[in-house]
């Protein structure tokens, strides 16, 4: 959400409060009410009185009474792919059928080897590092030439070997090639730390080697919950941690000539990096996020996962 740098105060029973405020209406909807900041019009949401996030400030509009709200609940955008283990109609706590409730074609994936489930966070599934994996049969549709990745995850341990698949495509003969992961590794395998310490990655490449990686400077924290993920448009590769944009890298080509399938928990062809942690959530966007959509999607879903 696009949020203007100035909030609206009042005084009420000797305690500030505030009210955020918009820079254009797309933010807001058809419900709102401007004020000026200088020169600059901003707006601020309003809706019927009751609602959540309401203030005390009350405005009449068409003869009904209405409340400022002092903050937006953001919403979760819709994407091609969404895997939502708190929502029983993605899975309902047991079985190997996890159900896709994003948009058509409906892509349902299948649990292997003994993916586990938890109630934690409204309902997480467990991987157990040994052979846990998610497998997404190929659509045609995964063939974007520009797109998405979005995964809520959780590392319980240091990594013991050198890296961990979180979600991937990858193909079983050419490594690298015509692929995308994003993956969690020791810090000292990426040339970028020690090997205490984590860090986020991603790949997206076309039908080349060697592969062209974005790693993430951010460490990662063990028993945390993270929100990660990666955007793609066949010359750009970003990724981002908890909403923020974490680094880019150029020249990745586009990853758009495949029959494989989507992977969650590992390498799975070549039986390597397989995860041992948590996921929350996992969706693929067949479009880029901006920066401002990707924080909205952190903050849609951040109390969840006690962010």
């Amino acid at each position: 959400m696009a949020l203007h740098t100035k909030k609206l105060y009042y005084r009420r029973g000797g305690t500030t409060y505030s009210i955020d405020l918009y820079t254009t209406t797309a933010e807001v909807g058809s419900e709102y009410v401007a004020l000026r900041d200088g020169s600059t019009t901003v707006y601020a949401k309003i809706d019927a009185v009751g609602s959540a996030n309401e203030s005390h400030l009350r405005i009449r509009k068409s003869g009904v009474t209405k409340s400022v709200l002092s903050t937006m609940t953001a919403q979760e955008l819709s994407a091609l792919i969404n895997y939502d283990i708190s929502n029983s109609s993605s899975y309902p706590g047991s079985g190997t059928a996890l159900t896709d409730i994003g948009e058509a074609p409906a892509m349902n994936a299948t649990l292997y080897n003994g993916v586990g489930y938890s109630s934690e966070k409204g309902g997480v599934l467990t991987f157990d590092g040994i052979d846990d994996h998610v497998n997404v049969p190929y659509n045609s549709v995964m063939n974007a030439p520009a797109f998405t990745v979005s995964v809520w995850f959780y590392v319980p341990t240091m990594i013991g070997f050198t890296q961990w698949r979180i979600i991937n495509r990858q193909n079983d003969g050419n490594w690298g090639r015509n692929s995308w992961g994003y993956e969690i590794a020791r810090a000292d395998y990426m040339g970028v730390g020690t090997s205490s310490e984590i860090v986020a990655f991603c790949h997206s490449n076309a039908n080349v080697t060697p592969s062209v990686n974005c790693i993430g400077p951010t460490k990662i924290s063990i028993n945390t919950w993270y929100h990660g993920g990666f955007t793609s448009n066949g010359s750009t590769l970003n990724i981002y941690l908890n909403g923020e944009l974490d680094n880019s890298v150029a020249g990745v080509g586009i990853a758009d000539d495949t029959t494989w399938p989507i992977y969650m928990g590992g390498q799975v062809y070549s039986n390597l990096f397989y995860f041992s942690g948590r996921i929350g959530q996992a969706k693929f966007f067949n479009t880029v996020l901006t920066p401002a959509q990707i924080l909205q999607e952190f903050n849609a879903t951040k109390a969840r996962f006690g962010l």
